[in-house]
């Protein structure tokens, strides 16, 4: 998904995106709702809502208007132990945020999504709360790296397939990825961009990226 589809997701949700073209026919998004970005920032801050906390944005949008007459059925013991768990980690490790889990946005999401649904988006709640990315933002951040190899491939540069394979390794480190390690990677990736793909640019920042997430 580019920086473009993204802005499209975004707004369709109700979010308020502000861009800018590039010259080379790329995007810079520079304000999400009422935060501002410089440099690339606002993209990746973009590509992180179109994670969970995109899922959850379109689930209490939906169910806004119709929250107060959903009946509280009870919860089965195993969601309940899910929601416990996945408090006791975050809370555990100070996380914070929009996409904070409780009991009314998990009825919600069964009442959306089913129990089923529910219980791995609790996993996932748990997963970040230990500090471990989303699996969508994970595969966000391997297209982008697969973006950056295919316009080495148009240059008949052999960077091509060093960028391809660090998308294959990504992807293969998607169970023990940690949340800190995206910005870290995207920044690379940018300057390799902003540099205008240099060779030594791009053999400078595989090096970077692997020392962050080996």
């Amino acid at each position: 998904m580019n920086t473009k589809e993204i802005i499209n997701e975004l707004r369709k949700l109700g979010i308020e995106v502000e861009a800018r073209k590039r010259t080379d026919g790329g995007w810079i998004i520079t304000k999400i709702d009422n935060m501002t970005f410089t440099a690339a920032k606002g993209n990746a801050q973009a590509r992180k809502i179109l994670g969970v906390e995109l899922s959850q944005a379109r689930i209490e949008q939906t169910a806004a208007n119709v929250s107060k007459y959903i009946k509280k059925d009870p919860l089965s013991k195993d969601i309940q132990k899910n929601i416990k768990k996945v408090q006791r980690t975050w809370k555990k490790n100070k996380v914070g945020g929009k996409a904070k889990v409780t009991t009314k946005k998990v009825r919600r999401h069964i009442k959306e999504h089913g129990e089923a649904e529910t219980k791995e988006y609790l996993r996932k709640m748990s997963r970040y709360g230990e500090g471990y990315a989303y699996e969508e933002n994970i595969e966000y951040l391997a297209q982008y790296t697969e973006d950056i190899a295919r316009v080495y491939e148009d240059r008949g540069s052999s960077m091509a397939e060093k960028f391809y394979q660090l998308a294959d390794y990504i992807r293969e480190k998607a169970a023990t990825f940690k949340e800190d390690w995206i910005g870290r990677v995207y920044q690379c990736l940018y300057t390799v961009r902003d540099l205008g793909y240099e060779d030594s640019t791009g053999e400078a920042a595989i090096s970077t990226i692997y020392s962050i997430i080996s």
